[in-house]
């Protein structure tokens, strides 16, 4: 019998033998979904490249409108409008205002917008105002989502849709990514059959190429399917070689068990540079795992068993993908999670409030940090692991509070 190691064990022998990335290429960022970053972006330009307005309103001196109220209303001189696309032909002064649309250049001299519903046309050159606005207000500044020459991604960063677009909006087109491992997958068994066979009597269709191609693919690799082989020694030795020169990895699925007709462990050994590190680890399901090297590549022996080489892929081979994609940096979280608030949340009963949120892993459970700042910000999404919802007719969240976060991808 073999004699089984702890997965923790395990772990770490894959971890210390196998740890290089698989190099770098230079792709669209059209191309770039779920890619792993090989070098940090840094913004070309400032994002914006001018100050803007965030909502329909007026471009105010926010001191102009300190005091008013609806039981105190003050009256600025309207100076015209600002055409979306074009750069303002007026500038804002003392007691003036222009009229803006939401993403419209702020003029200069502008440091606030007040929203259409707090003002009243008095007449084509004069509105008369009914809110104070404080300077900020409803704007973005110039480079306030990302100032010329700041790190927007850092190297090791899983690429989502919200970064794409930030990168499409500081003109970043191409991106160098480390490259996806390669992996093969090598099922063995005389009673295997493909799948879209019938099975003879004594006989069952493959099942784990499938299953094992789609999980590489769901955590960063590229499977490659190198068929059916039977259960002899020179055939799986031929296939394991023909499989180390097309991939980075090799996933062998069958002929781990001990028995007479166990030859994974020999096939390995005859390789060049062939090596054993274990056979067997203390888990249920997964136990007769096999990991060793050929040609300096490393070669995995899982269970013929769907359920046991789903848990020996996900213990020791996800892992390794992950970290020859160039993921060190990236924690994958579930589609959604319970999470820890750190800090009260407002909100406003009749609407839904839905916060951005960074997750911070603290033992066995998951913080959630509000990602603060205007919508209007896509920094905001690309800091944040997944969004807060609050429901309508709620005044809030306190801090302490357990919340459901929902991933973003």
């Amino acid at each position: 019998m073999f004699e089984v190691i702890d997965a923790e064990e395990a772990k770490s022998i894959v971890e210390e033998n196998f740890a290089a990335t698989c190099g770098e290429e230079e792709m669209p960022i059209e191309s770039a979904l779920h890619r792993v970053l090989a070098r940090a972006t840094v913004s070309p330009e400032d994002m914006p490249p001018f100050p803007r307005a965030t909502m329909d309103g007026y471009a105010v001196k926010a001191e102009d409108t300190f005091g008013a109220s609806d039981s105190f209303p003050l009256v600025l001189k309207l100076k015209g409008e600002v055409p979306m696309g074009e750069m303002p032909a007026q500038t804002v002064s003392r007691g003036e205002t222009v009229q803006v649309a939401t993403g419209s250049v702020l003029p200069e001299g502008a440091d606030a917008v007040i929203m259409l519903e707090y003002i009243e046309n008095l007449s084509s050159e004069e509105i008369m105002i009914y809110r104070a606005v404080a300077p900020g207000d409803n704007i973005i500044k110039k480079g306030e989502d990302y100032p010329a020459n700041s790190t927007v991604l850092p190297s090791g960063h899983v690429l989502r849709a919200q970064d794409l677009g930030a990168l499409a909006g500081l003109g970043i087109t191409t991106v160098k990514v480390y490259r996806q491992p390669v992996v093969a997958v090598v099922s063995t068994g005389d009673e295997i059959v493909d799948c879209r066979e019938k099975p003879g009597p004594g006989q069952i269709r493959d099942i784990n190429t499938t299953v094992l191609s789609s999980l590489i693919t769901t955590c960063g690799g590229v499977p490659v399917a190198m068929g059916i082989v039977p259960d002899k020694k020179e055939r799986l030795k031929n296939s394991l070689e023909e499989a180390v020169e097309r991939a980075d990895i090799v996933l062998i699925s069958g002929g781990s068990s001990v028995g007479a007709r166990d030859v994974t462990v020999e096939a390995i050994e005859s390789c060049e540079n062939g090596k054993i590190y274990f056979h067997g680890i203390a888990v249920r399901p997964g136990k007769p795992t096999i990991m060793g090297q050929a040609y300096k590549k490393p070669v995995f022996g899982l269970s013929g068993n769907p359920v046991s080489a789903m848990t020996g892929f996900l213990l020791l081979v996800k892992p390794l993908i992950r970290r020859m994609s160039g993921m060190t940096r990236y924690t994958t979280c579930p589609r959604e999670v319970t999470a820890v608030l750190q800090r009260n949340l407002p909100s406003t009963t009749g609407r839904e409030d839905y916060y951005r949120v960074y997750l911070h892993e603290e033992g066995e459970r998951y913080t959630a940090k509000p990602v603060l700042g205007p919508p209007g910000l896509i920094n905001t999404m690309v800091n944040a692991h997944g969004l807060l919802r609050i429901p309508r007719n709620t005044e809030g969240l306190y801090q302490g509070e357990e919340v459901t976060v929902e991933i973003l991808d």
